[in-house]
C-alpha cells in the first residue's frame, strides 16, 4: 500500500499534528486526513480551515478510519492514548507513528504495544508557540526527518515513513532511538 492510498489518523491538532495534516490534506498526499482532539473546538476549526478533511469525535473513531496513525500529542499521553485506541484500530493498520522529541523510553513502549506497524517519526522542524493556531502546512519543507525504526518495524512502516517524510516537503533519515536523543537534546 502507498501512502497515496491511505487514510491518515491524527490524534492531536496542535502545531506539529496540524502542520502534518494541513499539509497532506493539501497536498492530496492522502486519500484522507482524519483527525482528533480532546477539544472538540480545535476539531471544529481544524475543518473549517481545510487542515482535516474527515473530523472525529473520538480517539476511538479515528482509529477505526486510519491505515497510518500519527500519535501528536504529548509524549506523557501516547502510551495511556495507545491503549485506549488499540482495540478500535484497523486489523490492518500499516504505520504508527509518534511525532514525540525523544523515542527511547516511550518507542520501547509504544513498539511493544502496537508490533511491527510502529516506528519513532519525528519531524526536525516547530516553532516556539504550540497549537492549531500556529499550524502551518510548509512547516515541514526542507527538514530532516528522523525515522526511528525498533526490533520488530516492518519494513512497509518504514517504506511508509520514507514517503510520509516526503510527502511533508522533507527527507527521510533513519536513525536509532538513543543516537537520535542524544541528537535532538
Amino acid at each position: 500500500m502507498q501512502l497515496k492510498d491511505c487514510t491518515v489518523s491524527v490524534f492531536g491538532l496542535g502545531l506539529l499534528g496540524g502542520s502534518l495534516a494541513w499539509r497532506l490534506s493539501l497536498s492530496g498526499a492522502v486519500k484522507q486526513a482524519a483527525g482528533w482532539s480532546r477539544s472538540p473546538e480545535t476539531v471544529k476549526e481544524a475543518c473549517d480551515k481545510g487542515v482535516i478533511t474527515r473530523p472525529c469525535e473520538t480517539a476511538e473513531e479515528c482509529a477505526s478510519l486510519g491505515d497510518i496513525l500519527i500519535l501528536a500529542v504529548p509524549i506523557r499521553s501516547m502510551e495511556e492514548l495507545s491503549r485506549r485506541v488499540l482495540p478500535y484500530a484497523k486489523k490492518s493498520v500499516r504505520a504508527v507513528f509518534d511525532l514525540g522529541s525523544v523515542k527511547a523510553g516511550i518507542g520501547r513502549k509504544l513498539s511493544n504495544l502496537w508490533g511491527p506497524p510502529y516506528a519513532g517519526f519525528h519531524p526536525m522542524a516547530g516553532k516556539e508557540t504550540g497549537g492549531l493556531e500556529n499550524a502551518d502546512p510548509r512547516l515541514f519543507e526542507g527538514a530532516v526527518c528522523a525515522l526511528v525504526p525498533f526490533e520488530n518495524t516492518s519494513p512497509e512502516t518504514l517504506s511508509l515513513a520514507g514517503e510520509l517524510a516526503m510527502a511533508l516537503g522533507g527527507w527521510p533519515e533513519e536513525i536509532g532511538a538513543s543516537a537520535h536523543d542524544s541528537a535532538a537534546a
